[in-house]
């Protein structure tokens, strides 16, 4: 690594003087020279003000391979991505650490990382939200992935009961209308642009079906709970139209959940059963659906369909499903022969 060399290249590419420079680091022409000569190094603290000099990473000053590393960076992020989506939460959240140890100006590992403290240390403590907040404002300046870190540290902050900091920070993103998504369906053409309308219309639907699943909790009138429901239900019949839901099979098993709790507490047996048997379904084609696999439908085809954050290795939608009909406000159905299926098959697909 020879500092001096790159920074001689990087002056003369730009036509700054070795007394110009100086001049802009209010230090002495011989000390520029020197450096350049190989005889000294620029201190630490130097290294941004030259990287704003030359409009380049303080990587490409100090002779780093950028290419290199973010291809190992790439490498941890996915290996540990892999690791969340087979339930090994603590090994990705060491491996995104260690990486930080190897990377520490990596905006996406600190990022990543921030995600890892909320996902393995789930209960309420003080020093776990610090950490998330810290990390969040590291990279909050990032302009891609600082966008995740305020949605994260805004949700941390309402954790910590600091709802004017999350209010600060939610009003800080752009609007609906107002994103990258949305100004690139103007910049791409062709395919690009296919690709790009198809992602938005992803991120829309989940965003609309998750915002009227939001909606209904906020009810309190049980038959408006039911249309909500149906709108949702509709609405990813539509998008979806052959049934091929993968990932977005949970928002409709949520829907037909809430419902079926609407019909158990009225002891409405033909409703219910009809609810837990739907349930079970999208339980069950949540927890197999191909995570390498592609969508079908006319909107999405051609698109991943991608993987998941898993609490644990046995993380399965049917075994927690097995879990809430266990308790007695189902009693009344539960001899049934059409439970007692919905149980075998849960069963089958809680292992």
């Amino acid at each position: 690594m020879n500092i001096g060399i790159n920074i001689k290249k990087l002056r003369r590419e730009r036509c700054i003087t070795q007394e110009q420079l100086a001049e802009y680091l209010n230090i002495s022409v011989s000390a520029v020279s020197q450096w350049e000569c190989g005889k000294t190094a620029p201190d630490i603290s130097q290294l941004p003000i030259l990287a704003n000099i030359f409009k380049v990473s303080a990587d490409v000053i100090l002779g780093i391979n950028v290419d290199l590393k973010e291809k190992r960076i790439e490498e941890i992020y996915m290996s540990a991505l892999h690791d969340s989506f087979d339930g090994y939460r603590e090994r990705a959240f060491d491996k995104i650490k260690k990486g930080l140890e190897e990377y520490p100006d990596s905006y996406r590992l600190k990022s990543t990382l921030a995600y890892g403290f909320k996902n393995v240390y789930e209960w309420d403590d003080g020093l776990t939200l610090r950490e998330i907040i810290f990390l969040c404002q590291k990279v909050i300046d990032d302009n891609e992935i600082g966008m995740d870190a305020i949605e994260l540290a805004c949700y941390e902050y309402l954790k910590a009961g600091r709802l004017e900091e999350a209010e600060r920070l939610a009003k800080s993103l752009p609007i609906y209308q107002h994103t990258g998504n949305e100004l690139l369906t103007q910049v791409y053409t062709g395919n690009k642009l296919t690709d790009q309308l198809k992602i938005n219309i992803m991120a829309l639907n989940s965003l609309l079906v998750c915002n009227i699943l939001d909606l209904t909790d906020q009810k309190h009138d049980d038959d408006e709970k039911l249309i909500l429901c149906q709108k949702v239900l509709t609405i990813m019949e539509t998008v979806f139209e052959d049934g091929n839901y993968c990932y977005h099979s949970q928002s409709i098993r949520i829907a037909h959940s809430e419902m079926l709790k609407i019909y158990a507490n009225r002891n409405d047996t033909e409703n219910s059963l009809t609810q837990l048997e739907l349930v079970a379904k999208y339980a069950v084609m949540f927890d197999t659906y191909d995570q390498e696999g592609q969508y079908n439908s006319i909107l999405f085809k051609g698109m991943k369909t991608g993987g998941y954050w898993k609490e644990s290795p046995d993380d399965r939608h049917s075994k927690w499903i097995l879990e809430k009909i266990s308790k007695p406000n189902y009693d009344f159905i539960r001899e049934n022969p059409r439970f007692i299926a919905v149980e075998t098959l849960l069963k089958r697909h809680a292992l």
